[in-house]
Order: structure tokens, then C-alpha cells, then sequence
């Protein structure tokens, strides 16, 4: 089949063709790329069959639409079919693709990934960095006393120096911090980057996918690069709890809907511990089993630190003066037992009548309005001990294009596989991750038993629970290291936490695959896939 006419345009297809023809040399050339050499030199079959011997044309899978860009960047189009590959927009033109496959038969390779539509550049991560957690309270937590950006600063400091960083190379800086306002306000991705001495060329972005913004910024950053957009960029998050709790209005009950009543007419959304109580009584989850988890999380948590498993990305926090604020993890309580948690009192039971507003509403009814088989029956089994650790925290990743590495003499640690975000109900607020996770398996094209490292965030004892049973998953393979109820839940930073967790248990143990997830306020959660890279 020969390609449909092309009008006229300063960009045409035989600038294609020239560019392909050098894609599908580069690709021959390559010994990494080898799954993906088909796919270019199929395309250049197509683009000039007489050159193709008959028979040898692939089973046709989608179409990919060829299309030139003129000056003005007005375009003309040219359409084949053939495998579904995707090269980054350059030399005039760009390819769009329609799949008709969901999935490749071959693996993905070191250099092109497949999504189940295109193949694209990678994105690699080169490092990852954290602070240790501070108790997040005024007066008691070893970083109470410190302005958010200088805890930022501290991660993009270290990053810089461990892996030599000419930082007027970095592209962008994508930042997560959940309550912006105050000291944590005026976008700290980019004050912390000039903080922590980065060329004024470093921009830097914050955003807010409340406890979902850790991983976000990586699946953002990854993304620009896939994209071939961007080379060189760090993502991370800060979250200073002891700042967000002294700063809060203790008059003012926060709600989700910030007061929009046709919203709250809509979803009602209740508080997050609230939730969690209700979705254990919806799921049958019983105080006994969310207490286990958190003592398991305590004692994984221990031995983590006892062998040094945190060590390779943990980062000391130094005051003002250059003296040591905090080297280790503050939070952990190693010495819990089910007896212990056995005698702490629920808490989210004393939420459920605390008024929000003036018209009769409670953090109560905001769940029984949507589950009213629920109300009077709410069987409330979440206290400070299978809770996530109220916490001060930052941390950031270093990631990087394949070129980019080479230029700067870079080794990459690991490959971003998949990205994924779903939403699901917002007043049960904390189920989405089971969702997210399956979404993101099928764009990888992986099954739950290929991951060997799962990091599901523990807001709440009922969430990773709910998320080990919904899932029949390895509890093995689960928070390997403990999670944020031994550890702490810094917001805005804990996705970049996570991900860098996973990292140094896939390199500790030889795992292949790792996927972190977590819930987020609204009834949310992203999610991602990372592969370690051979050593």
C-alpha cells in the first residue's frame, strides 16, 4: 500500500523519509535498541515499498498519520500503517499515532518504551535523595525550627554535589508541597533551588496533588522527557507538618469543597480519618488486622534502620549556623506491640460530630449521606498507632534523558516503565490506589506477581490492608521497609520518598520492578512503575 498524497508543504515527506532513514541507522547501530529496530525500518519500508521485497511487510497493527509542519507550523498529512512507534517532534515534523493494539509482543527496551500506543524516548533516574523524617510538632521535632525551603534546599544541595550537577543544564525543577501558604507558599521548587546555590537558569514549578504530589512531580518529569521536550529535570516535595498544624486555624474545621456547597451537594467529603473508619466497616477490616499491619510496619521500619537500608539516600539536615539538626529517623516507635496499640483509644469516632458548617452538617453525615447502611454502625478502629506519623520531610530525584547521561558522564539507576492516575469515589476518599495500581500494570503490560517491590502508602492501616487483600498480593513484597506509620507521611514529599525507597530495595534485594502508589485527598491516586538497571 502506497501513502496517500501529501499537499504541498516547506516540510515534507521527503524530509521525513531523510529523517527516518538516519532513525532506523541510529537503531541498527544500537545494541539496546534491538526491539525496536522493526519498527523504524518498517516504516521506511512503507515510505518507499519498492524497496521492500514482497512478503516481507509485518501483520499491520495501527496507523501512523505522517505529518509535515510548514513555517507557521500549519500541517499537511500523509497516512500509512504500520507498527505503532513515536519519535520525539523534531526536524520539522512529527508522527501521530492511532492504535489498534492495546499491547506489543516484545519487551520493552533499554531505550524505547512501549505504553501500548507509542514508543518513546526514556526517562531515567539517575538519583534520589531524602531527609530523615522529623517528628512534625513546634517544640519537639528536631526540624520544627526550620523555614520549608531551607529543608528543600538541603535535598537539591545533596543531589547537586553527589553527582557533580552543572545546574544551569537542569531544565525544570517539579516541586510538591500540599498546603501552600505561608513560608510554604511562593512556589519552593524554585526558591529552594536558588536557596541551595542553582543557577538562576534552574526553573522550578510546585504543584499540588495533595499526599499524591511526590509521585506526580516524577511522572511529570518523566514525561517531559519521554516526550523529548526537556533533558534534564528534578522532581520532589517538602512538607514541614509542624509548620501546616501551628499555622492552621483551629476555628475553621477544614473541608475538602473549602465551603463550595454545590460541590458538597454533589460529592460530600468528609475528614480523612473519618473515611478510613468507614471503609474499614464497609470492608469488614477489624481493628485487629489494621493494628497487626502497623506493628509489622514498626518492626520492618526497625530492621530497615539497624541494617542500614536507608543509608544510601538519606541526607543529614544542618541548621543555619552549619550545626547537625537531624541525621536519622525520629519518628519510629520500635517497641510497639499489639498490646500497646491494644490500649490506645480510637480517635476518628470524637470527629464525626464536630459541626462544618451552619447548616446542620457534620464530618459525620458527609459519609452517611452517600452510605447510609453505614450510619450508627461505623465501626471506628484508626488511632495514632495505624495512623500515618505527622512528620517533616523533603526529598528529591534526579532524572535524565539517555543523551543528557552521556553528555554528563551520568549512570542511570533506574527506568520510569509506566505512570498512571485514577480517581474513584471522593467521599470514601481513599480507595483509589487498587485502581490506580491495576491501571498502571496493564499500561506496563505487567502482572501483579512481576513487581518485587510494592511501596503503597500507609495513611491509614485500612488502606494498605484493603490494598494487600483487593490486589492477593505477597505481604512480602509489601512496604518491605516499613511505611509511614512507623516513618512518618511528610505530604507533599512522600511519593518521591517512596519511589526512592523502592530504588534502594530493588538494588538491595536484585528486584526488577518496583510500583508505588498511594491515596489522595478528592479520591485519588497516581501511580508509578520503575525498573532498576543492571549495575
Amino acid at each position: 500500500m502506497t501513502p496517500r498524497a501529501a499537499k504541498p508543504s516547506r516540510a515534507g515527506p521527503d524530509r521525513a523519509q531523510d529523517f527516518l532513514r538516519r532513525e532506523a541507522a541510529r537503531i541498527d547501530g544500537d545494541p539496546l535498541t534491538n526491539s525496536a529496530r522493526p519498527l523504524a525500518q518498517t516504516l521506511l519500508r512503507k515510505l518507499e515499498p519498492e524497496e521492500a521485497e514482497p512478503g516481507q511487510l509485518p501483520a499491520l497493527a495501527g496507523e501512523v498519520r505522517l505529518t509535515p509542519l510548514d513555517a507557521r507550523g500549519a500541517s499537511s498529512a500523509a497516512s500509512l500503517r504500520a507498527p505503532t512507534p513515536r519519535f520525539p517532534q523534531r526536524h520539522g515534523f512529527r508522527l501521530r499515532l492511532r492504535s489498534r493494539n492495546a499491547k506489543f509482543s516484545d519487551a520493552p527496551s533499554r531505550r524505547a518504551v512501549h505504553t501500548g500506543r507509542f514508543i518513546m524516548a526514556e526517562a531515567y533516574i539517575i538519583d534520589a535523595v531524602r531527609t530523615p523524617r522529623g517528628i512534625g510538632k513546634v517544640g519537639k521535632g528536631a526540624l520544627a525550627h526550620m523555614h520549608p525551603q531551607h529543608l528543600a534546599a538541603t535535598v537539591l544541595s545533596a543531589l547537586a554535589e553527589r553527582n557533580k550537577l552543572d545546574t544551569a543544564t537542569v531544565d525544570d525543577i517539579i516541586w510538591g508541597t500540599s498546603s501552600q501558604r505561608g513560608a510554604q507558599g511562593a512556589d519552593m521548587g524554585r526558591m529552594a533551588a536558588l536557596d541551595a546555590g542553582y543557577d538562576i537558569k534552574a526553573s522550578g514549578v510546585t504543584l499540588d496533588r495533595f499526599c499524591g504530589s511526590g509521585i506526580t512531580t516524577v511522572s511529570l518529569a518523566a514525561a517531559q522527557i519521554m516526550s523529548g521536550m526537556e533533558d534534564c529535570v528534578i522532581a520532589g516535595g517538602c512538607e514541614m507538618m509542624s509548620y501546616t498544624s501551628a499555622t492552621a486555624d483551629p476555628k475553621s474545621p477544614p473541608t475538602m469543597d473549602v465551603g463550595n456547597l454545590r460541590l458538597r451537594a454533589k460529592h460530600p467529603q468528609s475528614q480523612q480519618g473519618v473515611c478510613a473508619d468507614a471503609i474499614a466497616t464497609l470492608e469488614g477490616i477489624d481493628r485487629q488486622a489494621v493494628d497487626q499491619l502497623a506493628v509489622v510496619s514498626q518492626q520492618r521500619a526497625a530492621r530497615a534502620i539497624a541494617e542500614g537500608r536507608f543509608n544510601k539516600s538519606v541526607v543529614p539536615v544542618y541548621n543555619v549556623d552549619g550545626t547537625l539538626a537531624l541525621d536519622k529517623e525520629e519518628f519510629p516507635r520500635p517497641q510497639t506491640t499489639m498490646e500497646s496499640l491494644a490500649g490506645l483509644k480510637t480517635v476518628f469516632n470524637m470527629y464525626m460530630d464536630i459541626p462544618i458548617d451552619d447548616q446542620g452538617n457534620t464530618y459525620g453525615n458527609m459519609v452517611t449521606r452517600k452510605y447510609p447502611q453505614i450510619e450508627g454502625k461505623v465501626n471506628h478502629v484508626h488511632h495514632a498507632g495505624n495512623s500515618s506519623g505527622v512528620v517533616d520531610g523533603a526529598a528529591a530525584l534526579l532524572l535524565a534523558s539517555e543523551g543528557y547521561m552521556k553528555k554528563h558522564g551520568l549512570k542511570a539507576r533506574a527506568r520510569i516503565v509506566a505512570t498512571a492516575n485514577m480517581g474513584d469515589c471522593p467521599t470514601l476518599m481513599l480507595n483509589a490506589p487498587v485502581a490506580a495500581a491495576k491501571k498502571v500494570l496493564e499500561k506496563a503490560g505487567l502482572k501483579t506477581t512481576d513487581i518485587d517491590v510494592y511501596e503503597i502508602n500507609e495513611a491509614f492501616s485500612v488502606v494498605a490492608e484493603k490494598f494487600i487483600r483487593d490486589l492477593k498480593l505477597d505481604r512480602e513484597k509489601v512496604n518491605i521497609n516499613g511505611g509511614a506509620m512507623a516513618l512518618g507521611h511528610p505530604i507533599g514529599a512522600t511519593g518521591s520518598i517512596l519511589i526512592g525507597t523502592a530504588l534502594d530495595e530493588l538494588e538491595r534485594s536484585g528486584g526488577r520492578y518496583g510500583l508505588v502508589t498511594m491515596c489522595a485527598a478528592g479520591g485519588m491516586a497516581p501511580a508509578i512503575i520503575i525498573e532498576r538497571l543492571d549495575a
